[in-house]
């Protein structure tokens, strides 16, 4: 049996389930206990569960991903869980103890100064990560990311281990590329059950699935706040009025800032007739920093204000810039979901959400099922899915950040109201549920929180 250490550094219905496939139905679908080739170990009364991903989710730039959820789901009286990551900064090993989660690097000569990547996980995993667990009941993976890389794990590893796929986000260019689409039916076909990040995301690909050869389980996740914001108390105080917004973390500059352009071109408007507020952009880089304040400027179209640039953070980071802010915006044109968003919310301060998001279907869904008072639906701004519409959209959204701004102590009660509205209804439960009845974990225990 391998030895258990926390880290192992190598110098990396109601909730919309699928209909026909029910979280009833998963009852009777849970995996046997299984083994690996070759020899067997004296196996565990636990679940041993192996997530595949590049990251583990709490460092820097790394706000968007789920994995660090995922992760903690499974109970862990229950449940032993690994995670296969290309690398590992010191806020991921740090965090990863604390969940009780071992982190299993790459191995690599202590000369190799190349970056991981990840052909590793897909194509070296037998020499890249000798360390994996030697008995595995459950590989997870995440789409368009770590999939084909979990597939071949688990074929050549463990291939009687249940294969899981969690859709985190929109592939680029899948609506054009036919290829990456029978890929991604390809991958879901092989595993025993898919994970969507909320509506938006489960409507996109529910869609996709339809060209498959064969029944995909296909379920809803509805994702819960991080512990680390909903344990955050926000008060209204202070004179300048701070507002954030984040940019995006992927692809080309002019890509990664175009969202914000829209918040900054919606402040501008509001600053004619508040004169102490200020926009604080996160994720941008030192190295980035000049080209990124010429291109925000460039689009600004205002001479009150002047954005203010802050390096990506980690969660903490995140919280404790909400601390001394009045207001979040989160203005995608086109959002699979909107973590950011979700854990703003948790944290008690008022925020904007484009209604081109998932987490604003999820808040329609909520007020729908009565979770959520129909109010919050006000919170959801009208956005074009247009660029060329950035100046009409500039003025709906200004009227909503002055709004807000100018009520900011009433905005502040409401918003404390919409998170424990969320805190108490505990609306993710039934998903995870779910999620755990695939991992062949009984429903009937407890989800684990936060740490």
């Amino acid at each position: 049996m391998t030895e258990f250490i926390d880290i192992i550094p190598r110098s990396e219905t109601k909730h919309h389930f699928e209909e026909g496939a029910t979280a009833k139905d998963m009852s009777g679908l849970l995996p046997a206990r299984l083994a690996t080739t070759g020899d067997i170990p004296a196996r565990s009364s636990k679940r041993q569960i192996l997530l595949i991903s590049n990251v583990y989710g709490t460092g820097q730039h790394c706000y968007f991903t789920i994995n660090r959820q995922v992760a903690q789901s499974p109970p862990h009286e229950r449940a032993d869980v690994y995670c296969a990551i290309l690398y590992a900064l010191h806020e991921d090993q740090k965090n990863a103890k604390k969940d009780r989660v071992r982190l299993i690097e790459p191995f690599r000569e202590t000369d190799d100064a190349r970056a991981p990547t990840l052909d590793w996980l897909i194509f070296d995993h037998q020499l890249r990560y000798p360390d994996l667990p030697k008995v595995v009941d459950c590989v997870i993976s995440y789409s368009n990311i770590t999939d084909k890389a979990a597939r071949r794990i688990k074929d050549h590893r463990y291939p009687l281990a249940q294969l899981l796929i969690f859709n985190q986000f929109f592939p680029e260019n899948v609506h054009i590329n036919m290829t990456v689409k029978k890929a991604l039916v390809y991958e879901a076909e092989n595993a025993f059950a898919v994970f969507s990040l909320g509506t938006r995301i489960y409507n996109h690909f529910d869609t996709m699935y339809r060209m498959a050869r064969k029944r995909i389980r296909h379920y809803i996740f509805r994702p819960r706040p991080s512990q680390t914001f909903l344990d955050t108390e926000i008060t209204s105080g202070g004179k300048e009025k701070v507002v954030l917004s984040f940019c995006g973390m992927c692809g080309e500059l002019a890509e990664k800032l175009k969202e914000t352009v829209l918040a900054a071109r919606a402040m501008g408007i509001a600053t004619e007739k508040i004169k102490d507020a200020s926009l604080h952009v996160h994720g941008i880089s030192t190295v980035e920093y000049e080209r990124s304040m010429a291109f925000l400027e460039h689009h600004l179209k205002s001479g009150r204000l002047k954005p203010i640039p802050v390096p990506p953070g980690t969660q903490e980071d995140i919280r404790d810039a909400m601390m001394t802010a009045h207001l979040v915006l989160m203005t995608s044109r086109s959002e699979p979901f909107g973590m950011i968003g979700l854990e703003a919310i948790a944290a008690g301060i008022p925020v904007l959400i484009s209604d081109k998001s998932g987490l604003a279907d999820m808040i329609m869904d909520l007020i729908k099922e009565g979770i959520c008072h129909p109010d919050r639906r006000r919170r959801i701004v009208h956005t074009s899915v247009n660029e060329s519409d950035i100046d009409e959209d500039a003025k709906v959204w200004a009227a909503q950040i002055l709004d807000t701004l100018e009520h900011i102590d009433a905005e502040f009660a409401k918003a404390a109201d919409f998170k424990n509205e969320l805190k108490k209804s505990k609306y993710w439960e039934e998903s995870h549920q779910t999620f755990l009845r695939a991992c062949g974990i009984a429903s009937n225990e407890p989800l684990c929180s936060d740490v």
